[in-house]
């Protein structure tokens, strides 16, 4: 492709045209394809690229990692010929590899699908807290624009309980003194 080229007067408009360019099965249709410079790069116009959202569900899930946090990667047309690798970070209260497994920072939609999942699974523990978020943003990348919701938050509860349990572990609670004895156990709740 590119037999012949265009260049508009300020430089920042090009056309670049095929006499002999196979499009949509046909051979040797011919075809032109305008570009725009946008200060550092030529860009295909009247080509879009795929757009990129984000959702999430469950929203919220309990640290004991039966569910996980499901981000669902969309984009509003197919994934071109050898797929399209999103790049993303990952933020909030709760801590990347200690309150969750560490996902890799990119997911890749495979070529003709529309969409994709990262799955953040939270760790158990027995340390009581506040519950936590996980924020996933969108990274602008190569191949692809980014849409109108590209952040979302799901949230990791907290599935521990502060305390003490008390448990009579033989006799009787009721001793006198210098008599009977009794035994209790105490268990804490959660780590202090």
């Amino acid at each position: 492709f590119g037999e012949s080229v265009a260049l508009s007067s300020d430089g920042n408009t090009a056309i670049v045209g095929g006499v002999v360019d196979d499009v949509g099965g046909n051979v040797d249709q011919g075809s032109a394809r305008v570009f725009a410079w946008n200060g550092s790069a030529w860009v295909e116009r009247g080509h879009s690229l795929p757009v990129a959202t984000l959702g999430t569900a469950p929203g919220s899930v309990t640290e004991d990692g039966t569910a996980n946090l499901v981000f669902t990667v969309s984009l509003n047309s197919p994934a071109p010929t050898g797929g399209l690798t999103i790049a993303y970070t990952l933020s909030g209260t709760a801590t990347n590899g200690s309150d969750y497994a560490s996902p890799s920072g990119t997911v890749t939609i495979a070529a003709g699908d529309s969409s994709a999942t990262i799955s953040v699974d939270p760790t158990n523990d027995s340390v009581v807290e506040p519950n936590e978020t996980v924020i996933l943003t969108l990274s602008a990348g190569t191949g692809y624009t980014l849409g109108a919701t590209t952040s979302q938050t799901g949230t990791i509860s907290n599935d521990d309980t502060a305390g003490v349990t008390l448990t009579q572990s033989g006799g009787s609670t009721v001793v006198t003194e210098g008599g009977a004895t009794d035994s209790v156990s105490v268990v804490l709740g959660s780590q202090p």
